[in-house]
């Protein structure tokens, strides 16, 4: 959906500057307008509400829309690239020996804990422990380590702390980094989630997935991990929110091979694999979306 059709559902909308304008907020009630609406150089509309404090969530909600239809054409199908960002060099800092770490950590742990710590999150142990989850029994909560790519090969550089009651944190010392299946063989299509249980949700039903930290870090590290394995194809499974459309967007104009972006009709793929959704209904629903080379052609030669 374009930014005037969106602007045509909305109330005394009046024009602030180039892009951008104001309106009333359809999430409160209100007479003088304060919800900020701004179209980025991608067509996607970016609304955010300095009364209420609403979100796009909150703001699609409000007007019967979905997140994905500020988004301008929904996604995947726009011709003009995205800009690809500036990758930082892969750096790692070994002040903490992660991999003795693990050990340390996996030889105190108390196996009834983790196992109920996975029927929590509905996710069967053997998913867990293929990206190295495991029970940090000091933090009382599942522990995942993180990797970078460094000279083809993952590196243990931190890990991340997921509580029962949904709280998620890195030990002090960690860096960002990637979910790996680090003994599973590289296959041709290769599916990239947002956080460690997404990852785990994926590779329970059986695809080979990575996944990363957050929606916004990692995209050098995802991108010397496709270098070192090679997969002919790439999906990448965004949050159904603006933060994982947008970043997801990011990463695909980074690969070097023919990816395609996928939003899942719940929440997060494990919520909708949680509400019944099948590797079947997951593929049949990719398949609506092609894949394509992201990358601006020009730009990606020169580098």
């Amino acid at each position: 959906m374009t930014t005037q059709e969106l602007l045509s559902r909305l109330n005394k909308v009046s024009r602030v500057g180039e892009r951008r304008w104001k309106a009333l907020c359809p999430a409160h009630l209100e007479k003088t307008p304060s919800l900020a609406i701004h179209e980025n150089h991608q067509g996607d509309t970016l609304v955010h509400c300095f009364g209420c404090g609403a979100t796009v969530t909150q703001v699609a909600r409000a007007m019967g829309l979905q997140v994905i239809d500020f988004f301008h054409d929904g996604i995947g199908t726009r011709s003009a690239p995205i800009a690809p960002r500036r990758l930082r060099p892969i750096q790692v800092e070994a002040q903490i020996d992660w991999v003795k770490w693990v050990n340390e950590r996996l030889a105190e742990e108390r196996k009834d804990l983790f196992t109920s710590a996975c029927e929590h999150i509905k996710l069967p142990e053997k998913s867990i422990r293929a990206i190295g989850g495991f029970w940090h029994y000091a933090h009382t909560a599942l522990a995942f380590p993180m990797y970078h790519i460094v000279n083809g090969l993952p590196k243990v550089v931190g890990a991340r702390l997921r509580s029962n009651d949904g709280k998620k944190w890195a030990v002090r010392g960690s860096h960002n980094g990637l979910f790996i299946p680090v003994n599973m063989y590289p296959q041709e299509h290769l599916w990239i989630a947002e956080g460690p249980t997404d990852t785990a949700c994926l590779l329970s039903l059986g695809f080979w997935a990575i996944g990363r930290a957050s929606c916004s870090h990692g995209v050098e590290h995802v991108v010397a991990f496709v270098k070192a394995n090679k997969p002919h194809q790439i999906t990448i499974v965004a949050d159904k929110d603006a933060c994982g459309v947008v970043g997801a967007k990011v990463l695909a104009s980074n690969l070097p091979v023919p990816t395609r972006l996928i939003v899942p009709q719940l929440k997060d793929i494990r919520m909708w694999v949680e509400r019944g959704a099948t590797r079947a209904m997951i593929e049949a629903h990719a398949n609506r979306t092609q894949f394509r080379l992201w990358q601006n052609p020009s730009i990606h030669s020169a580098s």
